[in-house]
């Protein structure tokens, strides 16, 4: 593997066939569950604490996961899946974004007072659906509704059911642990003290085929204009790639060269 590169593996998800000869990625909100389960795909240099994953709202909170490191850097990450067909843009809902928070006096969201507010609200709604579908998720009984919380909550959590090992093993544990929420707090605090620093964007192109994923015309376009709004530095470009390697997932993560389809 290259610098930054890294790969993890893990079970098929549960309504994927072993004998199937290639892996169906069904959504971003899959993609967002191998983050919270391995945020090391990011190729991030420092430790990611996530907060949660935005369901609606993209003026106010866009992309699909945002999260903490230790030095109060905030990430944003918006990922496209990249099926084959066309080219993608995960940085459209960013323009503006910085250039509308700074000119906001109430609800800018990058604070750390209002991702306080959020993430705690959030994280009390999670433990909440821990305590209540412990028991109806080991018998691996669906239901419907909307249980919101700090993981990806649309369409009745449906990712969530798609991938149990990773949310009973990893996920839930870390979620339940003092220290993760600990560290939040620390970070948090750490986020006010620097004066709430604008964040790090991350455009995630999700794929099944072998080769870079390419960036839309306007994914260039909207990549050159945010890395003006925000600073090169606070731009970045990532792909990861998931495939079945002896009736396991293999899922691979590095730095695709800036190319254009």
């Amino acid at each position: 593997m290259t610098p930054g590169d890294f790969n993890a593996t893990c079970a098929l998800p549960t309504r994927e066939s072993a004998g199937r000869r290639r892996f169906s990625l069904p959504s971003e909100e899959s993609v967002s569950y191998w983050l919270w389960t391995w945020p090391e795909l990011l190729g991030w240099r420092r430790k990611i604490f996530w907060l949660f994953s935005p369901v609606v709202g993209r003026a106010h909170y866009p992309g699909d996961l945002w999260g903490l490191d230790s030095k109060g850097e905030l990430l944003i990450v918006e990922t496209k899946i990249d099926r084959g067909r066309r080219t993608q843009d995960p940085f459209e809902d960013f323009v503006g974004f910085v250039e509308r928070q700074a000119g906001r006096s109430t609800k800018n969201t990058i604070r750390a007072d209002t991702l306080v507010q959020r993430s705690i609200d959030l994280f009390k709604k999670e433990h909440q659906f821990l305590q209540l579908h412990h028991d109806d998720f080991i018998r691996h009984d669906e239901f419907r509704g909307t249980y919101p919380g700090v993981l990806p909550y649309s369409y009745h959590r449906h990712a969530q059911w798609y991938w149990p090992e990773l949310y009973r093993d990893t996920i839930a544990r870390r979620l339940v642990t003092p220290s993760y929420r600990a560290s939040i707090e620390s970070a948090l605090k750490v986020r006010e003290h620097r004066g709430n620093p604008q964040p790090q964007f991350f455009g995630l192109l999700a794929t099944i085929h072998n080769g870079d994923p390419k960036l839309s015309a306007r994914g260039r376009a909207h990549h050159e204009t945010l890395m003006g709004e925000a600073g090169s530095d606070h731009v970045h470009l990532r792909a990861v790639r998931a495939e079945t390697v002896q009736s396991r997932l293999r899922i691979h993560a590095w730095t695709p060269p800036y190319a254009v389809g």
